[in-house]
């Protein structure tokens, strides 16, 4: 964040003096939060995006949910007393709802051939025979030690 006041420079409106008077009573205290929130904000982000890393979130989607949680942590500055903790939590909390609004649409068909399956309506051939090689195996051995290939 800047140190700059954004409203430095700009040609306001006139208002009475009064309330000219009490914007720039307001300026410092919002310029000392904005400072105050900036310092937070690069102490912590690293350490947020870590946090959420290891409760099993993608890189960029630890990043979204951080910059989210941060923007909640300004806006709720002031009533804060651990921000630190409440933005661990908030996080936290976003990360789990969003893992369990993953929304899943299995599908009853294959349609595109794979490497195992040229032919998608092959399925039943495929298990078919994939379900003998245990048993062909088992005969192949048999017949080696010379034992009896099938139980009679």
């Amino acid at each position: 964040m800047s140190d700059q006041d954004p409203l430095d420079g700009m040609d306001l409106p006139s208002t009475p003096a009064a309330h000219q008077r009490e914007l720039q009573g307001h300026r410092p205290a919002h310029r000392q939060t904005e400072e105050e929130f900036s310092s937070f904000y690069r102490k912590n982000i690293r350490q947020l995006v870590g946090f959420l890393i290891n409760q099993g979130s993608t890189v960029p989607v630890a990043a979204d949910v951080a910059q989210d949680t941060m923007v909640k942590v300004y806006q709720r500055w002031n009533d804060l007393r651990e921000p630190r903790a409440w933005a661990h939590t908030v996080a936290s909390r976003e990360l789990a709802r969003r893992i369990a609004s993953v929304e899943e649409s299995p599908v009853d068909q294959i349609t595109e051939p794979t490497s195992l399956l040229p032919r998608p309506d092959a399925i039943s051939e495929w298990e078919d025979r994939y379900a003998l090689l245990p048993l062909l195996l088992c005969e192949a051995i048999c017949g080696r030690l010379g034992a009896p290939r099938f139980p009679t």
